[in-house]
């Protein structure tokens, strides 16, 4: 008789816990035993928290590189890819001034572009201009943005990947497959149980 109400014991208190009893319960003549070893029923994994990528002081997240490439690539609709250096300047200083103001997540820039002042972006610029020639390629800009976590590759890297892709020009989806130097520097850390956010 004990042995029954020991059962009935955990078996009310499962009722009023609304709760499942997961492991087997047992009656063995005189004895009531809770088998731990064996379950009833198993426990659903823990659902994948959202892709997200990581947040960086010093690196564009990919909604804020994707709101830069489109304003260049509307300016660059009348103006050519060749953009004034000057030109250039105002728009990332303005980029700054607007985004230390306004707070807007995508056309945010990394916190640590806020201390920068139009002398600073000024230098920056002038460093793609090597050939003093007052104008550059907003495509080679945007590349050195996205790339600000990587080194510079070396020649013999340079000459695999153009071995690699053969062609001068390719598709995305073939560049897409590739592998490169900076798929390390430039991915994102995941949280915990969370979907992989594929930032490369």
């Amino acid at each position: 008789m004990d042995t029954i109400e020991e059962m009935c014991t955990v078996t009310k208190k499962a009722i009023e816990d609304e709760c499942k009893i997961q492991h087997e319960l047992r009656i063995q003549f005189m004895d009531f035993t809770v088998d731990n070893s064996t379950l009833n029923y198993i426990n659903p994994p823990i659902p994948k928290l959202e892709a997200l990528e990581e947040s960086q002081s010093d690196r564009f997240a990919i909604p804020q590189l994707q709101n830069l490439l489109c304003e260049f690539e509307t300016i660059a609709k009348s103006t050519g890819d060749l953009m004034q250096c000057r030109e250039l300047c105002q728009l990332l200083y303005s980029k700054i001034k607007n985004s230390y103001h306004f707070c807007s997540y995508d056309s945010d820039v990394p916190s640590t572009w806020n201390t920068f002042g139009l002398a600073e972006i000024n230098q920056m610029i002038r460093n793609l201009d090597f050939k003093n020639t007052g104008y550059v390629n907003w495509r080679t800009l945007m590349t050195h943005i996205i790339l600000l976590k990587s080194s510079v590759p070396n020649a013999n890297e340079i000459a695999r990947i153009e071995k690699m892709l053969k062609q001068p020009e390719v598709s995305c989806t073939q560049f897409c497959k590739g592998t490169y130097w900076f798929s390390e520097t430039e991915q994102s850390t995941d949280r915990d149980n969370a979907i992989v956010f594929e930032r490369v």
